[in-house]
Order: C-alpha cells, then sequence, then structure tokens
C-alpha cells in the first residue's frame, strides 16, 4: 500500500541574470505554478530573501586587470564566463561601495564544487595564488598590470 503525504515543502534557490527582478522572477514562477496544478492541490510559495544580480564588463579596466593576472599565473587569458551572478555579498559589496566587482574562478570541470566531494586541485591552487597577488598587483598600479 503506498500512502501520499497530506503535506510537503520544498525550497528552492532561484538565481536571477543580469536585467532581471527577483520579485518578477518569484511572480511568474508563482503563476508557473498555479497554472500547472491540479484545482484540489494548493501551493504556496514565500520568498525568504532576494538579491539583484551583478555583472562587471569584460571591458572594465578591473576585468583587464584580472585578465592579466591570469595570464601570469596560468600562463593563458581566461575564459570569461556570466556565471554566479546572484552572491548575496556580491551585491551589497557593489550597492554599498558602489564599485564593480570581479570574482575570480579557480576551479575544474571535475572539482564536484559544492558537492560532497568538492576538491581542488593542488596546482591550481598555487597558480590561484599566484594570479590573486598579479590581480592585487595589477589593481594597486593599474598602468603596470
Amino acid at each position: 500500500m503506498t500512502a501520499i503525504p497530506g503535506r510537503a515543502s520544498a525550497a528552492v534557490n532561484v538565481r536571477v541574470a543580469a536585467g532581471q527582478d527577483p520579485a518578477a522572477v518569484v511572480q511568474a514562477l508563482r503563476g508557473h505554478i498555479a497554472g500547472t496544478l491540479p484545482t484540489t492541490v494548493r501551493a504556496t510559495l514565500r520568498m525568504v530573501s532576494s538579491t539583484g544580480p551583478v555583472e562587471t564588463m569584460p571591458g572594465h579596466p578591473a576585468m583587464r586587470v584580472a585578465a592579466q593576472a591570469y595570464r601570469h599565473g596560468f600562463g593563458r587569458a581566461p575564459v570569461l564566463l556570466r556565471s554566479g551572478g546572484t552572491i548575496p555579498a556580491v551585491s551589497l559589496m557593489r550597492d554599498i561601495l558602489g564599485i564593480p566587482v570581479v570574482l575570480l574562478g579557480f576551479t575544474l570541470p571535475d572539482a564536484g564544487i559544492h558537492g560532497p566531494n568538492e576538491q581542488l586541485n593542488l596546482e591550481v591552487f598555487w597558480r590561484s595564488v599566484d594570479t590573486c597577488i598579479w590581480f592585487l598587483h595589477g589593481l594597486a598600479r593599474p598602468s603596470r598590470a
């Protein structure tokens, strides 16, 4: 015999992209849920917190310094990816300090990021340290980056 629980809950983490409003995305999700559930099922979606997306343009001087730092640390130019733009601390730094935020990533595709077996290759770790040193040096003296 199968038991059907009378109640269920789920936690949903929604990441927004540049140009999206977190409240509008939640409203659209509410509409989608309401439109797909049977009329006998009741659902409530509660937004616990939200933060806006952050995007720093590839041509920004700080991004150029970061690219040069990667060339020093890893011996080649980085691949720029748009990802991870809704980290709450990042949008707070941008909004409160009024400066662009540059995120430097150092994981390999098989790193299992945020998973139970997350790992970082030691060679990548040491190159990452060098890259961060070059990045901070370049920010302090951008004409020499």
